[in-house]
C-alpha cells in the first residue's frame, strides 16, 4: 500500500495502523528522517538502544543472519522493537521476501530506501504486499516549506518578515532537515527578539557556523580543498546521506552547464545567469561567475558522468558511501584547482 504526503498524518493517527514492514524513499532525504522520526515515534515513544536498531543495508546483504536474528528474537520486556535499515537498495529485495514468510512478525523494518528508481524491485515488492507500506518522500515545494518556516518560528513565540522567508527559501533550496536546522540555529541567533528580519539572515549567513549544502557544491567547483573536508564532515555529522550531497552537487553542475550553454548561444554571462531558478544566492553570484571562466560544457559532462557513477556505487560497494563521496568531491576540487 502506498501512502501519500497527504494522507500519512491520518495513517499515523489511526491506531495499530502500523504494518510490520515500512518503505520510506524519496529524493528529500529531510523528509525521509522526519517520517522515520515520526513512525518510531508511533511505535516507541521512548526508544532506546534495546528497542530501536539500525543497521546499514550492506552489513544485512553481507551477513542476512543479522536482520534474522533480530527479528526472531524477543526483547526483555516483551515491548515491540523497530529495525531501521539504512542506505537500502534492490539486493535487499531477496531477504524481505524471507522475512514475509514469518507470520508471527514481532518487530517493525523501516527500509530507508533513499532515492529508489521508479520500477525498483524493491520498491514494486513492497507496494504490492499487504504487509507493508510504501510512503514516497518529495522535495517540499515553497508554499510547503513557507508553512514549516512559519510554524517553527511560530513555536518560538517569534514573527518572521516576509522578505526573510523569501531569502531562507532562496538560499536553502528545498530540503526540509536542512532547512529545519538552519532555522533553528537563525532563531537562536536572533536571541530574546520577537522578530526575524531580513538583515538577521543574512547576518547570520556571515557567520561561519551558518552552513548550507550549497555551500558545499561551490567549494567543490572551485577547488577549495579545505572547505571540502570541512563542509562534508559537517554534512555527515548532521545525518546527510551521501546520495543527497550527491544530489546537490549535480544540480549544482547541471546550473553550470545550463548557463555555459547559453554563453555558447550568444547570451551575456549576466543574461544567462539572470535565467536560473531559483535564482543564485546574491552572495554567491561572483564565485558563480568566476566558476564559469573554468568550467565549460565538455568538462562538466565528465563531472556529471563521474557524479552519476558514484552514485551507483554507493548502492552496490562495500566501501562507505562517506568515503566514496569524500574521495570524489576532492578528486573533483583538485581538478578544478589545476
Amino acid at each position: 500500500m502506498i501512502i501519500k504526503k497527504y494522507q500519512l498524518e491520518k495513517f499515523l493517527n489511526t491506531p495499530n495502523n502500523i504494518p510490520p514492514t515500512v518503505l520510506v524513499y524519496g529524493p528529500d532525504n529531510g523528509l525521509i528522517r522526519e517520517t522515520i522520526k515520526k513512525i518510531t515515534k508511533k511505535i516507541l515513544p521512548d526508544p532506546d538502544p534495546f528497542h530501536f536498531i539500525e543497521v546499514d543495508c550492506k552489513k544485512i546483504i553481507s551477513e542476512p543472519n543479522v536482520l534474522f536474528n533480530e527479528v526472531d528474537s524477543i526483547t526483555f520486556d516483551n515491548q515491540k522493537k523497530v529495525i531501521l535499515i539504512n542506505n537500502a537498495d534492490n539486493a535487499l529485495k531477496k531477504i524481505i521476501e524471507k522475512i514475509f514468510t514469518n507470520q508471527n512478525l514481532e518487530s517493525t523494518i523501516i527500509i530507508d530506501g533513499g532515492d529508489l528508481a521508479k520500477g525498483s524491485s524493491l520498491r514494486t515488492l513492497l507496494e504490492k504486499n499487504k504487509e507493508a507500506v510504501v510512503i514516497p518522500c518529495y522535495r517540499d515545494e515553497n508554499e510547503d516549506l513557507e508553512k514549516i518556516i512559519k510554524n517553527i518560528v511560530s513555536k518560538n513565540n517569534m514573527t518572521i518578515e516576509s522578505s526573510a522567508i523569501s531569502l531562507l527559501l532562496e538560499y536553502l533550496g528545498s530540503d526540509r532537515l536542512i532547512t529545519i536546522n538552519e532555522l533553528n540555529k537563525l532563531i537562536l541567533y536572533v536571541g530574546d527578539r520577537s522578530s526575524v528580519t531580513k538583515d538577521d539572515v543574512v547576518n547570520c549567513i556571515k557567520d561561519n557556523s551558518y552552513f548550507t549544502l550549497e555551500n558545499i557544491a561551490f567549494a567543490i567547483a572551485s577547488g577549495e580543498l579545505s572547505k571540502i573536508e570541512k563542509y562534508t564532515a559537517r554534512a555527515f555529522q548532521e545525518g546527510i546521506q551521501p546520495n543527497s550531497l550527491i544530489y546537490w552537487v549535480v544540480n549544482h553542475f547541471l546550473r553550470l552547464h545550463t548557463v555555459s550553454a547559453l554563453i555558447k548561444d550568444g547570451e551575456t554571462k549576466i543574461q544567462a545567469m539572470s535565467k536560473l531558478r531559483p535564482p543564485i544566492f546574491f552572495k554567491l553570484k561572483d564565485q558563480f561567475s568566476k566558476q564559469l571562466l573554468f568550467w565549460h560544457t565538455p568538462k562538466i559532462e565528465k563531472i556529471l558522468d563521474k557524479l552519476n557513477n558514484c552514485e551507483i556505487d554507493i548502492k552496490s560497494s562495500a566501501v562507505s558511501g562517506e568515503l566514496l563521496c569524500k574521495r570524489l568531491f576532492l578528486s573533483i576540487g583538485i581538478f578544478a584547482k589545476s
